[in-house]
């Protein structure tokens, strides 16, 4: 007598999938995979997913795509269950902050314009990407009544750059 023994394709539930979040330069998306099923009783076999966008890139509509390994002692015994995929993932653009600015005290005038002095700096780009900080930084008081520490709204700056499609900035 001779016998065949075959892997069995093991079952897996629902992963839990992160398919929203910021940019961060790779493709990684959180997932936790679901409880296996069809494992002999007795057998030492885990689990593990790993997700990835379809591209690292800002945007919507994204594919994220989740496969398995096994692992266990037993492991070897099974094939692992087929990958899955779902098209309704978001990177969302990251925030960058500008440094190096500051609002020039002046007297009173009646109005909330307020002049800009220094140069932007980003703090918050993904190491590797290149984005720049270009415009004239124009200046707005929170209110146009006397006072020190007042809040100053900068605007005029705009990003540029190869990869400043998957950033935005922030306040």
């Amino acid at each position: 007598r001779s016998w065949v023994v075959t892997s069995s394709e093991l079952g897996v539930g629902a992963p839990t999938v992160t398919l929203t979040r910021a940019y961060d330069g790779t493709r990684t998306a959180a997932v936790v995979a679901g409880a296996l099923s069809g494992v002999a009783a007795g057998h030492d076999v885990t689990v593990s997913a790993t997700g990835l966008y379809d591209t690292a890139s800002a945007g919507t509509g994204k594919t994220v795509t989740v496969t398995y390994v096994l692992g266990g002692a037993d492991a070897g015994k099974y094939v692992a269950p087929a990958a899955q995929t779902f098209g309704t993932g978001v990177i969302t653009a990251r925030g960058l902050t500008v440094s190096g600015l500051a609002a020039v005290s002046r007297a009173y005038d009646g109005t909330t314009v307020a002049s800009v002095s220094g140069t932007p700096v980003l703090s918050g780009v993904v190491t590797g990407d290149t984005v720049t900080v270009s415009g004239t930084a124009t200046g707005a008081f929170a209110s146009k009544g006397v006072g020190t520490g007042k809040t100053v709204t900068v605007s005029g700056l705009s990003l540029g750059g190869v990869s400043s499609a998957n950033y935005t900035l922030t306040a």
